[in-house]
């Protein structure tokens, strides 16, 4: 309220007014802004004044201590220089001086306080050199390392922590040293340090008084690593110490290890010291290994406990030491393991590096390992370069490392390190090498099945094949965008890790990681199976991804033999063909556990779905074992249960089946947006599997899973009905093209009921002919009519001049037959001549006699490879007979030609392999597989003098033809005799007769889409094409006859017909059906399906009495059968008149 000066007068006092404020004076809130400024103004000048003064303090702090480490220099080169006078006197006489060890202490006290890495070298080179004669004295009071014996403990503490200082402050001279001798404009340091070291002995007071340039003092490195090693190197007087030096030392060196210097002054020399350096100038190697060696001591590499733990010494600060050796072993692991890729292998002391790590079961390694991969685990230490880290890592453990075995804890750690680092690398095709080199496989596939245009929707078509081709192309642009896009940095990080993928795709590493992951099968005794833990389900992901980005891997799962996919065969022949041990049994024991929910057909025991991790475990358990039965036989597979027994393959089969149906059903992912690689390939690795399991059940008749148990549970789809419902039915609905029911018919078919897949075919074609205006069933008239006039005698060569060529040949054929006599046979062809017709030119067509056609050792029949010597134009023969046989299916006629499997999976469009080789030829097969044997009981397949050749021909002409490029120099051994015998099986199932099967299936196309027979597989495509060859089901039959004419089934004459029907031999059922139906075959889904059904209508005796003949109108399925009195006249009568074959005069 007064001012500061008021006296208490009058004239000083305020004038205080009651009347209210003036209109002039300020406002309340100006008042309180101005009174916040002035507020903040005194805050700032209190801060600026603090500021100031701290400032002050610093200052004169900093210039206190100047003055203090130059007086104590000042002191320590005074002393230092009557040493050296000392010295010197005592050598003039020949005498030597050894000054006390506490002299000694005290020098080094002063030297560790004011010491500047570039200013005071000279000076540490003094003192070193004065400690290293020392460390030699015999008398314990001159030896400076008598004192780490005293019994004192303080004193003892003392000198070990000065030390340890000291010796810190050596290796950091030296690391200076050896940067700068690596700098052009550097002086000779060997000169300097030679200079510095003369001065110092001939004139001893002339060092510390004439100090070199500020900026840089010589020193000797030879000196000071003679120094720093009789140090470290006190063995003896580090344990009578009770560890106290080996503590001290941890304590400065971890200090400076866990904050980086000394680390990155390690690393820093490692760098140079190359084969490349400029190693005469100083011995950089030398001060490398000597700074590799303390390193490792400091951090306990040498102490290694049997447990695998670092020891450190019982102090007090043992936690905090530990604390310190994680983390400097965090950095030293960086340092060291991330260096460019090939630079650590390459460096000259890479061995002095490997023994330190490699000793007691490469413990230290492992610890090494170990913080490496706790390191990269970080979220926030990505940075770090991962590629070049797992690839020394991977070097290291290939190389110097590969013969210590393999912990499961330590194979832990580096499989979560590379899986860390895997699932970070860019989806690339790591195992193809050059680009484009995956494709081969692929291109050669493509131009082999280059008229499988026809099974293609726009640019990828259905069925396994579709796939394969749809996951190429996604692979092919992945490819494509990444080397479009890629950065200078980018493409060194995409080198690096094409190099690391090559390092894990090594079968050692491949079989050194596996078998210290999976547990043995089956486990010892009294122990339970092992659940699939971390370890393997991310070594499992590691390599089911390399597999799933390689476009050349797509040629070796399934199952063409190329060249170009060395890498990822490697892959899968380590682990499929015995160089792991029981790998596909031992992986299944302990991912059973993990995915047996799916053997549950409920569906929310499989709403849980699979892990990432499991569902890349699962992939490589299906590629692994898909490719293991490709050289496996039947009695292995079935006999001795290789690789999986039968109650495993049951359980194996059950969850494909369940993954099947929701992948394929309950939510497609080929159908999902945006594409999912992963998914689809493990959707093409569970199906592949599946199919080759079928497959080799199939072959055994199902004699140990019935056909059933590939069934899916009841699918109730209004997608799938309509595929099913006839077409009458449907009006004018077009041909399904559903994705979803076209990817499952032409993928894994097996799994709906052979009745249902053949509805949904004759549905396509009923589709089909609306589609062209065809008409269908028996009445239908209308629509274009061929009409063809056949000789039976020349019933083929009149067919192929007579009957319309490519899609024509869907409509109508009407025939005329010629007799043998010239003159046309009787009736009029109203579907049974052109049954006839079809019936006997089928059997001419595919008789093995006219040589188009061989047959097997069961009397099946494929195409003659020798063809070509026959005739010019035999691919024009065998288009023809593909579209014979396509017409007879497009018309639903039930043809006698057997054919082969493997034949039929041509038309099919599947690969054939090994075991399909014995439907060709079981005596080459044999021979093949008694190779194996061979080589199982270690004899050597080389004195065989086998080559990779193979010799086609015939009809006196033999070609001897490679089987690989250079096959005829390429012998047959024990390591590679499995391609040989792969070689062979598609050389003679693929290769060989591949042009007539091509011309084949083009014919076949002309009448029936071949994407609609792919949803059979080769067995029951020939039930397609030929019907069941067994007895007619007569009781199907009768439920399904009709009678006319006065007939009833309660007349004893249709009692004896049905009673004489039973009793005919299979032979005389299929003439009777022939004589009524024109088809020896019964129809395929049974007599309820035949248009128009059977019917047997009263014919009356007449004149002719009893020896009236049965007669029939195949046109109408129609018989006519005169009303015998009694049974043996009318068996004698029916046998006759089926057994006649005498045309159609009888009707």
């Amino acid at each position: 309220m007064f001012s500061a000066d008021f006296d208490g007068s009058a004239s000083g006092r305020r004038e205080v007014r009651m009347g209210g404020r003036r209109r002039d004076d300020n406002s309340k809130a100006d008042f309180i802004a101005r009174a916040r400024q002035e507020r903040r103004l005194r805050e700032l000048e209190r801060a600026r004044q603090h500021a100031a003064s701290f400032a002050q303090r610093w200052w004169r702090g900093r210039h206190s201590a100047a003055c203090t480490r130059r007086r104590v220099r000042s002191e320590w080169d005074s002393q230092m220089g009557r040493l050296v006078q000392i010295t010197s006197a005592f050598a003039l006489k020949g005498l030597t001086f050894e000054p006390p060890a506490a002299t000694i202490t005290a020098f080094t006290k002063k030297l560790v306080f004011f010491n500047r890495v570039r200013v005071d070298g000279a000076r540490v080179t003094a003192l070193a050199s004065i400690l290293h004669k020392s460390c030699r004295a015999k008398d314990p009071k001159n030896n400076y390392l008598s004192a780490a014996t005293s019994v004192d403990d303080i004193e003892v503490g003392s000198w070990c922590l000065w030390t340890g200082r000291f010796l810190a402050l050596i290796l950091e001279h030296l690391a200076a040293c050896a940067v700068e001798a690596q700098s052009p404009a550097s002086p000779s340091p060997s000169s300097s340090a030679s200079a510095s070291s003369s001065s110092a002995s001939s004139s001893p007071s002339a060092a510390p008084s004439a100090p070199a340039a500020p900026d840089r003092t010589p020193v000797d490195p030879d000196v000071l690593c003679a120094a720093a090693e009789a140090i470290a190197r006190a063995e003896d007087s580090a344990a009578a110490a009770g560890g106290g030096l080996r503590s001290a030392l941890q304590r400065v060196l971890l200090r400076q290890a866990a904050g980086g210097p000394l680390l990155d002054d390690l690393r820093a020399c490692w760098s140079i010291s190359s084969p490349l350096a400029a190693l005469s100038a100083m011995p950089v190697h030398r001060i490398t290994s000597l700074m590799l060696e303390l390193v490792l001591k400091a951090l306990g590499f040498e102490n290694v406990a049997s447990s695998g733990d670092l020891r450190m010494p019982e102090t007090e600060e043992t936690e905090l030491v530990r604390t310190a050796v994680r983390e400097a072993l965090h950095r030293l692991a960086l340092r060291f393991l991330t260096l460019p890729t090939h630079s650590l292998t390459a460096h000259p002391l890479y061995g002095s590096l490997c023994a330190a790590l490699a000793g007691r079961e490469a413990r230290g390694w492992w610890l090494l390992v170990d913080a490496a991969c706790e390191h990269m685990l970080r979220a926030a230490d990505r940075a770090v370069s991962a590629s070049a880290l797992v690839w020394n890592i991977l070097a290291l453990q290939a190389g110097q490392l590969s013969a210590q075995e393999l912990a499961p804890d330590r194979a832990a750690s580096l499989v979560h390190l590379i899986h860390a680092h895997v699932t970070t690398m860019p989806p690339l095709a790591v195992l193809d090498g050059p680009a484009n080199a995956g494709d081969a496989g692929l291109a050669v596939e493509e131009a082999e099945d280059e008229d499988d245009d026809m099974i293609v929707h726009g640019s990828i078509g259905n069925g396994v094949k579709g796939l394969e081709l749809l996951v190429a192309r996604e692979l092919r642009q992945a490819a494509a965008g990444a080397g479009a896009g890629a950065s200078a940095g980018a493409g060194a990080e995409a080198e690096a890790g094409a190099d690391t993928s090559l390092q894990l795709a090594s079968a050692p590493m491949i079989i050194q990681l596996f078998e210290a992951v999976l547990a043995p099968h089956p486990p010892p005794s009294g122990q339970p199976v092992a659940n699939c833990e971390a370890p393997l389900l991310a070594l499992c992901a590691i390599y089911g991804k390399l597999l799933v980005h390689s476009r050349s891997a797509l040629d070796t799962m399934a199952g063409r033999y190329s060249g170009a996919a060395a890498s990822a065969s490697t892959i899968l022949n380590t682990l499929a063909l015995g160089r792991v041990q029981g790998f596909v049994a031992r992986l299944w024991a302990q991912l059973q556990p993990e995915v047996a929910h799916y053997a549950d057909e409920a569906t929310d025991a499989r709403a849980a779905g699979l892990s990432p991790t499991v569902r890349m475990a699962l992939f490589l358990f299906c590629a692994t074992y898909s490719h293991q039965l490709l050289a496996l036989d039947d009695e292995q597979f079935f006999e001795k249960g290789v690789p999986l027994s039968l109650k495993e393959q049951f359980e194996a089969t059950c969850v494909l089946k369940q993954l099947l149906y929701q992948m394929f059903w309950e939510t497609p992912v080929a159908e999902q947006a945006p594409f999912d690689l992963e998914s689809v390939q493990l959707l093409l690795s569970v199906t592949r599997l599946y199919n080759q399991l079928y497959d080799r059940h199939a072959r055994h008749e199902f004699a140990h899973f019935s056909r059933e148990h590939w069934h899916w549970p009841a699918v109730h789809s209004r997608e799938l009905a309509d595929a099913m419902t006839p077409a009458e039915d449907r009006g004018m609905a077009a041909a399904f093209g559903g994705r979803r029911v076209s990817l499952l018919l032409t993928c894994i078919p097996q799994v709906l009921q052979f009745k249902q897949r053949v509805k949904i075919f004759h549905r396509l074609i009923e589709d089909d002919k609306a589609t062209a205006g065809i008409p269908d069933g028996f009445g239908n008239i209308g629509g274009a009519v061929h009409d063809v006039t056949v000789n039976r005698d020349k019933i083929y060569e009149d067919a192929m001049r007579g009957l319309p060529a490519g899609p024509d040949l869907k409509h109508r054929i009407r025939v005329t037959f010629e007799s043998e006599l010239g003159y046309q046979e009787a009736g009029i062809d109203g579907g049974g001549l052109f049954k006839d017709f079809m019936d006997a030119l089928a059997e001419r067509a595919f008789d093995p006699q006219y040589g188009l056609f061989n047959v097997t050792s069961e009397q099946l029949l494929y195409p003659n490879p020798a063809s070509p010597a026959l005739a010019e134009d035999h691919l024009a023969h065998f288009a023809f007979m593909g579209r014979v046989l396509g017409k007879a299916i497009f018309d639903k006629i039930l043809v006698r030609p057997a054919f082969a499997s493997f034949f039929l999976n041509k038309l099919l469009g599947r690969i054939n392999h090994i075991d399909d080789l014995y439907t060709l030829d079981p005596e080459v097969y044999r021979n093949l597989m008694s190779l194996k044997d061979i080589s199982r009981s270690g004899g050597d397949i080389e004195d065989l003098a086998l080559s990779f050749t193979a010799t086609t021909g015939g009809y006196g002409s033999h070609v001897q033809t490679e089987l690989v490029p250079g096959g005829a120099d390429i012998p047959v051994t024990n390591a590679n005799f499995f391609k040989y015998i792969a070689a062979t099986a598609n050389f003679k199932l693929n290769r060989e007769t591949a042009a007539q099967s091509h011309a084949f299936l083009r014919g076949f196309h002309d009448i029936i889409n071949v994407e609609w027979i792919r949803m059979f597989d080769a067995r029951e495509l020939q039930m397609v094409i030929g019907g069941e060859a067994r007895a007619i089901d007569i009781d199907n039959l009768r439920a399904h006859t009709r009678v006319s004419g006065g007939y009833h089934d309660s007349q004893p004459i249709m009692q004896w017909f049905w009673q004489v029907l039973r009793e005919l031999t299979p032979q005389q059922q299929g003439d009777f059906l022939k004589f009524v139906t024109s088809s020896p075959r019964q129809p395929l889904l049974g007599f309820e399906y035949m248009q128009p059904p059977i019917c047997i209508q009263k014919v009356p005796l007449g004149e002719d009495g009893p020896s009236r003949l049965p007669s029939a109108a195949t046109c109408m399925n129609l018989l006519k059968l005169p009303d015998y009195p009694t049974c043996d006249i009318l068996r004698e009568k029916l046998l006759y008149a089926i057994s006649a074959n005498a045309g159609f005069e009888m009707s």
